[in-house]
């Protein structure tokens, strides 16, 4: 008798060991593709446009460390008005402030996140260059103005925050001059300079700047572009022009950062043999002007360099494709290495026309932005393009199309429990009365079932959720209000 007690004390311990090392694996199972899945639908692709037939575009985009993306532009009826727009890091858009413009044309050209609780933007603003100060929530806090006397206006076409906290602002004045300014970290003025050029009819835009071995250095567009080198108090030191050897003459449309000690500028060059035949260069030049390197990038027929960023030795950039005619057609996502190998390119083209204007890295995501273009008909008009993904540039087909509608409206809340079987709650909040869905898709993409639907008064809602009929796996809830998405989370059943 006791012999058969232990066999089957043994036989039983056995089978739930068995069991229960069943259900961990298949934990782990589920837990593994939950997290492959969360960052694979990290990467995606927005479209953003406003009601009515108003055109829309980003010139600039940041990225703050909790992995929400701001995008600074402008939004055109009938005058440019600066337009500010904030995403979560699932291209949710947040909220959106768009700036009247007091008189004329209002841009933003330049965005960055000053910390986690404030941006600022720069751009272009008749008669004196600014920053404008923004919280989190999007509210302006402030505007500097800088002014110089007897100026028709001033464009900041760049504007970065320095290793040692302070902000350069570049750019032109009165299509005529270059424009640099040091703006100290409290938004006092350190100091601002007016770049002239000994060479007549000689304009100069002074396109980029950085901060390098404690000197400032910027970069000029136009004819003839000069690289100047000016030390903390504002003194220039020296200006030189940058040009390229044989049939590539001139360097334009400049961007200027630091690789390996060395400043590196790359930007768009013509072939004087070929008509309508451009490449991207780069230029690597010590802190005493003397180029070092040269490279032009065998990439498409004709393209030309918008944006670059350096990140983890490699280069990545984006540029303009050109077509017979020399007008851009479609854009261009591309990698290289530090010796300008090209590693990779991803032609980019949404709707009619896609222009990127600005890239921005860190450890896990590629961030760009810009415009897409429709010609359809009478509804002719350019939309804010931004795309999420990584180092494979696999762009996502456009997911959201966002509106008017913000997503703080609405909240969609974590299920609990997660993982979960047989049942789970789910709880979502309207701070309005909606027309809303509430939608089950399995980690194909299918939509199972929807949860529920109807009208609704604004107030919270919870869901007993059950699993029957289910199998164990994957699974996301989406809340829809008027039909557009809101909100996505991800859930865990184990059977």
């Amino acid at each position: 008798m006791g012999d058969f007690f232990k066999k089957n004390l043994c036989y039983y311990f056995g089978l739930n060991v068995v069991l229960i090392m069943k259900k961990f694996i298949l934990f782990l199972i589920v837990i593994t593709s939950l997290c492959a899945n969360i960052f694979s639908q990290s990467k995606w692709t927005r479209i953003i446009n406003s009601l009515g037939n108003q055109e829309e575009y980003s010139n600039s985009i940041a990225v703050d460390s909790l992995g929400n993306i701001y995008s600074t532009g402008a939004k055109e009826n009938p005058l440019p008005r600066i337009q500010t727009i904030k995403l979560n890091s699932f291209g949710n858009l947040l909220w959106e402030n768009v700036i009247p413009a007091v008189s004329g044309s209002w841009i933003g050209y330049s965005v960055v996140c000053r910390n986690n609780n404030s941006i600022l933007v720069s751009g272009f603003g008749q008669d004196s260059s600014f920053i404008l100060n923004f919280n989190s929530q999007g509210n302006l806090l402030k505007k500097y103005s800088y002014i110089i006397p007897g100026s028709y206006f001033i464009q900041v076409h760049h504007m970065i925050k320095t290793s040692n906290n302070k902000y350069l602002l570049c750019g032109r004045i009165d299509y005529t001059s270059g424009y640099a300014a040091l703006i100290n970290s409290d938004f006092s003025l350190a100091w601002q300079k007016v770049l002239t050029d000994t060479v007549p009819n000689n304009w100069r835009v002074t396109e980029s700047g950085t901060f390098f071995n404690g000197y400032y250095y910027f970069i000029d567009d136009w004819d003839i572009p000069y690289l100047t080198k000016i030390d903390s108090l504002g003194n220039i030191i020296w200006g030189k022009p940058i040009t390229y050897n044989g049939n590539y003459s001139r360097i334009w449309r400049n961007k200027i950062d630091v690789l390996n000690g060395r400043l590196l500028v790359a930007g768009l060059t013509g072939d004087t043999t070929q008509s309508q035949s451009f490449k991207t260069a780069f230029e690597l030049i010590d802190e005493n002007g003397i180029v070092m390197k040269k490279s032009i990038i065998s990439n498409q027929n004709s393209e030309g360099l918008n944006d670059f960023q350096i990140y983890k030795n490699r280069i990545v950039y984006v540029s303009s494709i050109f077509n017979s005619s020399g007008q851009s057609s479609k854009a261009s996502v591309n990698i290289l290495d530090t010796n300008f190998n090209l590693l990779k390119t991803k032609p980019v083209l949404f709707n009619d026309y896609t222009e990127l204007y600005s890239v921005q890295l860190n450890d896990s995501f590629y961030y760009f932005s810009g415009l897409t273009w429709k010609n359809s008909g009478t509804n002719q008009r350019s939309d804010i393009l931004i795309i999420k993904t990584d180092s494979t540039l696999e762009i996502p087909p456009v997911g959201i199309k966002e509106t008017n509608t913000f997503v703080s409206d609405f909240a969609l809340h974590q299920n609990y429990p997660n993982p979960f079987n047989p049942s789970t709650k789910i709880s979502y909040s309207l701070k309005k009365s909606s027309a809303i869905e509430l939608k089950l898709f399995d980690i194909n993409g299918r939509m199972i079932k929807i949860i529920e639907s109807g009208f609704k008064p604004a107030g919270s809602y919870e869901i007993n959720f059950s699993s029957a009929g289910l199998s164990s796996g994957v699974y996301f809830f989406s809340l829809y209000s008027e039909g557009i998405l809101m909100d996505t989370k991800k859930a865990a059943l184990m059977k």
